[in-house]
């Protein structure tokens, strides 16, 4: 058991807090742009961390160290490459987030089936349930064909293409109200995509934002509901808007925040699950189920490092996260005194 003098512990912890964290990140420029901000570089060179740009046209193993921490969203094979052969380089050296944790999160088909295993703490408070839409896979032409012949869906469903990656094509979803929207939407969406059961809830969704454990809720306007006995067919999001009138962004302004215990817990359980620590959920409250003062959630999508800078204050709560995160590391207890 080694020993140290307070005196040796004092100077230690002095130099810890002089150091400068060095965060290489890898972003794409349109990342840059909305989120490494002259507030965010500043804030963080206040408080001891350097964010700097790592140059994708070098290998990144001759970029580092100086490194404490590589912070990214890129999903490109060259770069997981890049990634794994610096890890195994560098093997205490933390990356935010593993590849590996990410790409769970770039398939619509799986991206939710975590939730089914959550358990959270028991809660007196605001007694509610959670859990997610029903969903069917279209992994091919001949399944989807299938589904039109036996005419096994309950209507309305969100179309969605299985690929969660950030692309145009990803965002490429669809209203589908009843069987000829359904004939209809073979023509715009090829498979492999996902038949999300669509669920009135208001017309306002849930964003929840998680940064290690910060955990921050915020109402958005979503889509409005609908009555069960329309005809719209299929419907592109494009479209949806501009169908909603002048109650559009109203439910937002009446509608109770989710409990905050819930979402807490959802937030970490996430957060534990998944092994990621920068994403954000979209949460619903589901009318059909919530009755008798009792509310079910419905979590419907999972995003990763989605965009903070939206959040209040993101500058000094990023901050505080990757102090936390390197710091902890690099700042281990101290060693009992004998």
């Amino acid at each position: 058991m080694s020993c140290s003098s307070p005196s040796q512990r004092e100077e230690a912890a002095g130099e810890r807090r002089n150091m400068t964290l060095v965060v290489g990140y890898a972003l794409s420029p349109k990342k840059v742009d909305s989120f490494i901000t002259p507030s965010l570089l500043n804030h963080a060179q206040t408080h001891g961390v350097r964010l700097i740009p790592i140059d994708l046209s070098l290998p990144l193993l001759n970029q580092g160290p100086p490194f404490h921490c590589i912070l990214h969203k890129l999903s490109h094979p060259t770069w997981e490459s890049q990634l794994a052969e610096f890890s195994s380089r560098y093997p205490t050296l933390p990356i935010i987030d593993p590849p590996r944790a990410v790409r769970r999160l770039h398939d619509r088909l799986s991206m939710l089936q975590v939730v089914s295993h959550l358990h959270l703490p028991d809660s007196d408070s605001a007694p509610c349930s959670f859990g997610i839409p029903d969903q069917i896979p279209v992994l091919n032409t001949t399944h989807f064909q299938n589904l039109l012949d036996n005419c096994d869906v309950e209507y309305p469903v969100i179309a969605k293409p299985s690929a969660s990656n950030g692309t145009a094509k990803s965002h490429q979803m669809y209203l589908v109200f009843n069987l000829e929207g359904l004939r209809k939407l073979g023509s715009e969406l090829e498979p492999p995509f996902v038949l999300q059961q669509f669920v009135n809830h208001g017309g306002v969704v849930f964003k929840v934002y998680v940064v290690g454990d910060h955990v921050h809720c915020v109402r958005r306007d979503s889509l409005p509901d609908y009555d069960s006995d329309n005809n719209l067919g299929l419907l592109p999001f494009s479209q949806i808007s501009n169908l909603a009138g002048g109650d559009r962004g109203m439910g937002e302004a009446r509608a109770a925040m989710p409990p905050e215990r819930l979402v807490s817990d959802l937030a970490g359980g996430l957060r534990d699950a998944l092994e990621l620590n920068l994403f954000n959920f979209d949460l619903i409250r589901d009318n059909r189920k919530s009755k008798g003062g009792t509310d079910h959630y419905q979590i419907i999508d999972i995003n990763y490092f989605p965009g903070y800078a939206k959040m209040p204050n993101y500058e000094a709560v990023f901050t505080d996260f990757l102090l936390r995160h390197l710091l902890h590391r690099h700042n281990p207890p101290p060693t009992e005194e004998v």
